[in-house]
């Protein structure tokens, strides 16, 4: 679903954007089973209001929204002069999920620079973004020309972005900015839109009204502005933009042209794609009808709507609203309908389209009825259901009492509809000026009766504004928050009920797999605060990003047992690493699973991953390993994805002198891997250490047979027939032919098969994992070549020129800047994304990529001294 927000110049816009996704935290309502229609249910009640600590600075202007993992973000204008009301800072708070307390506020925007036509939106990412206008100043002290800028609060932070630089517009004379839109895309990306006028300092100069368009990337990029629209005549005729991104990130922006006497046509521009152009213009409305607006939304399940205001025979300052939707699919907007309205609307826009994920949109706006001097008024709502070519009859909401405000409206992703107004009453028998809410359910698409704000009420004479000090945001399952400011200083919120959340834990930090590999590796188990009907769990590699497993259960509980297998959705066996988990669980009598925690768990007595033979604390952790001879010493250094080097290492003694250790993988299916270690004799054992523990002499091992001192090159490709096994290759110097021995079911080496005699003049081969070789010939030229999955090679590629003649020793590391594909496809026995570990005729090791092989990275000094090599 896009979210978007929008402002007009001065005036403060009387919509709040919500979360786009699932938001964490929140109630969700039971559903009600088929039957007579029954009242709505209430929502989850409202706490005591609470202070925003430190809004002494005259605070105009109130901006808020929910993130998705429940984090509340405040914004409003101030002064730390008391005597300005409009004030050039901008300010915010942030409210932690599933906490009251909202942090200290501070500055957001550049110091003693005048903001307006602040937006901010909830990313589909999670994030919160703040977009504003920065006027400068000219040397008379005039306001000048405007910037736009935007900052970021990215999923789980605490730290805003820097200041990007949408529109720069530079010193005087330059363009104002009078109005702005912003709209969530997927994964990240915003859309903004924004009206620019003639600088009032400069009557000549820079005339032109402009509608111009930018977009953010996933990566946070700003892309160059782009007119959409131009009035070359600065008369009014092109102006009040407003866009919306649906799921599939299709934006449309609509906006006000061809002006005349105060009357405008609707029309709207369309991009397909973030990478795709901007369509031509397209007409909506009636030519010349137009007057404010237009306002647009766009729903989860991918349908738009738009609104706009058109202005009325009899002549007055009141106008009728028009509304049109396009659904999923649709090329073109369906008709234009009359919103019903017992009465006329005073605004300063069109409501913004509030769509649910069935379809439904539902409007609020600010109706005037009674005598000719429009003594009462109140707030109007009217909903079109999903495959309705009529708008329902409208709800009127007050408290009985007088001069009725709307403040704010907003939808949450499950489609709870919050309106908030203000309303001079009667509390006790003392006049207040309080403020109202109401609430549409998802239960049964009714609204709650109307209800006083606990904590709202305040002197009538003592006005919250129309739409200008107080605004409320939707979370899912009916949760909300709202700000306003009960007094000239002071800000405070409210929020509702507790958002369901972990209340204990006891989450073991190791998932560990038995020998057979049967049973449960790993049960953790969760309180919450309150009941659920289902909930989830899903592991995913912490390296990768990619998921392993998800699983859950479906009880009417407050206590989460989980039970995990070690095994990943296809049924295979988890590797060895580091996991990370998310909970998401479903409350009771609801429909939204909602995110609740999440953490870390380390994969232990899981599949063997690419040379990965313990870690610091024995256990292997799904990073390659190296080995390195000195004499009768067998050192193994532990790689460690966090730092992209080595942490740690074991050595052993009292092996014979001119031994040579060849790294293999897991030969004999017990999920560690093994190692081939060839005597000076020529005799080649099989080592079968446990996991994690260092290969000593004494571990257990078998003997493969005799002459193998006839090979100068050892090294496994890692799995060459495609068997789940890891093979090796071997050369015989003085025939270059190579050799290829299989490992077989029973974990020893099969018959040597020749793969060739061509492989005399090479200076060194080296397993390149996924079965491949890399080949450095004595011109160092550096070849790949790939087995075809049957036992054999295909015809070599080149990968590099004048490449390596320092280096007097290359191995294969396997993953050890855990940033690649290492642990995804051949589990155990690599790929084309590793690492390469390279030593230099001075000892230097060098980390070298396998995709950028071109550029190494130096990783330590002094290795000349494992005389046996490194392998």
């Amino acid at each position: 679903m896009g979210v978007h927000a929008r402002d007009h110049g001065g005036r403060l816009a009387a919509t709040v954007a919500t979360a786009a996704l699932i938001v964490s935290g929140g109630f969700v309502q039971p559903l009600l089973t088929a039957g007579p229609a029954a009242a709505a249910v209430a929502p989850p009640a409202w706490n005591r209001p609470a202070e925003i600590p430190g809004t002494s600075a005259s605070p105009v202007g109130r901006w808020i929204t929910i993130a998705s993992d429940g984090t509340a973000v405040a914004v409003w204008r101030g002064n730390e002069d008391p005597d300005d009301e409009y004030g050039p800072y901008l300010y915010v708070s942030v409210r932690p999920p599933h906490q009251r307390n909202w942090s200290a506020p501070r500055v957001l925007s550049s110091d003693h620079t005048p903001q307006s036509t602040v937006r901010l939106v909830s990313g589909t990412d999670g994030s919160v973004t703040v977009l504003w206008a920065e006027h400068w100043y000219d040397p008379l002290g005039e306001s000048g020309p405007a910037d736009l800028v935007a900052a970021t609060l990215a999923p789980g932070s605490s730290t805003w972005s820097k200041h990007a630089l949408v529109k720069h517009e530079g010193a005087s004379p330059g363009k104002d900015i009078v109005a702005v839109g912003l709209a969530a895309g997927p994964r990240g990306t915003l859309t903004a839109v924004w009206e620019s006028s003639p600088n009032p300092a400069d009557a000549v100069e820079n005339t032109a009204r402009t509608i111009t368009t930018a977009s953010q990337a996933a990566d946070g990029t700003w892309s160059a502005p782009v007119d959409i629209d131009i009035d070359t005549d600065a008369d009014g005729r092109v102006g009040s933009p407003d866009v919306t991104v649906d799921a599939s990130g299709t934006a449309v922006i609509g906006y006000l042209a061809d002006g005349a006497d105060g009357r405008y046509t609707v029309k709207t521009v369309t991009r397909p794609g973030p990478a795709a152009a901007w369509g031509a213009p397209v007409v909506v409305s009636a030519p010349g009808k137009a007057t404010r607006g237009p306002n647009l939304g766009s729903g989860p399940d991918g349908s738009l709507a738009m609104t706009w205001l058109e202005g009325i025979p009899n002549g007055t300052a009141e106008a009728g609203i028009r509304a049109t939707v396009r659904r999923t699919g649709a090329a073109d907007w369906g008709p234009v309908l009359g919103v019903p309205a017992n009465a006329l609307v005073e605004s300063v826009d069109a409501p913004e389209p509030l769509i649910a994920p069935d379809g439904d949109v539902t409007l609020a706006w600010q109706d005037w009825s009674g005598d000719a001097e429009r003594v009462t008024s109140g707030v109007s709502t009217a909903t079109l259901t999903a495959g309705s070519g009529t708008w329902a009859k409208d709800k009127y909401l007050d408290l009985q009492g007088r001069d009725t405000r709307l403040q704010s409206a907003a939808i949450g992703p499950d489609g709870t509809v919050r309106v908030l107004w203000e309303e001079d009453t009667t509390v006790g028998g003392v006049p207040q000026r309080v403020l109202g809410h109401a609430t549409r359910t998802t239960s049964d698409n009714a609204w709650t009766a109307p209800a006083v704000l606990p904590g709202s009420a305040r002197n009538p004479e003592q006005r919250y504004g129309a739409g200008e000090n107080a605004a409320v945001a939707a979370g899912t399952g009916g949760s909300a928050a709202a700000i306003w400011r009960r007094d000239w200083q002071v800000l405070h919120t409210s929020d509702t009920l507790a958002s369901l959340a972990v209340t204990g834990s006891a989450v073991p930090a190791t998932a560990v797999l038995g020998g057979k590999a049967t049973g449960t590796a790993w049960a953790p188990v969760w309180t919450l605060n309150r009941p659920v009907s289902s909930w989830s769990v899903t592991l995913t590699d912490a390296e990768r990003g990619e998921e392993v497993r998800t699983f859950g259960g479906s009880v009417q509980a407050q206590k989460i047992t989980a039970a995990w297998n070690g095994r990943t959705n296809n049924k295979a066996i988890t590797p060895n690493g580091p996991l990370t988990w998310t909970l998401k669980a479903t409350p009771a009598g609801g429909t939204v699973p909602i995110f609740l925690a999440s953490g870390a768990v380390t994969m232990s007595g899981g599949a063997a991953v690419f040379r990965d033979y313990g870690a610091k604390t024995e256990a292997p952790d799904g990073t390659g390993d190296i080995m390195s001879v000195n004499g009768t010493s067998l050192r193994t250094a532990y790689g460690h994805s966090g730092i992209d080097n080595f942490s740690g290492s074991v050595t052993t003694t009292g092996w014979p002198k001119g031994f040579r250790p060849v790294p293999m993988g897991d030969m004999n299916g017990d999920r560690c891997n093994d190692t081939l270690i060839r005597f000076p004799d020529g005799e080649m054992r099989r080592y079968t250490p446990a996991c994690g523990a260092a290969l000593k002499p004494t571990t257990s091992h078998k003997v493969l047979g005799k002459g193998w001192n006839a090979y100068d090159i050892m090294t496994s490709p890692g799995d060459v027939n495609k068997d789940g096994r890891p093979d090796l290759v071997a050369r015989d110097p003085k025939t270059g032919v190579l050799y290829l021995y299989t490992t077989t079911a029973s974990g020893i080496l099969a018959p040597r098969v020749s793969l060739g005699s061509g492989f005399k003049d090479y200076k060194k081969i080296v397993g390149a994992g996924g079965g491949g070789l890399l080949l450095q010939d004595k011109g160092n030229e550096l070849w790949r070549m790939n087995s075809d999955g049957s036992g054999k090679f295909g015809a070599r590629s080149l990968r590099a020129e004048n490449w390596g003649a320092s280096y007097n020793a290359v191995v294969n590391i396997g993953d050890l800047t855990g940033d690649h594909v290492g642990r995804g496809g051949s589990y155990y026995f690599g790929d084309e994304s590793h690492d390469l570990v390279a030593r230099d005729t001075s000892g230097t090791i060098w980390r070298i990529p396998l995709d950028d092989i071109m550029k190494p990275v130096r990783i330590g000094t002094g290795w000349q001294v494992y005389t046996g090599g490194i392998h």
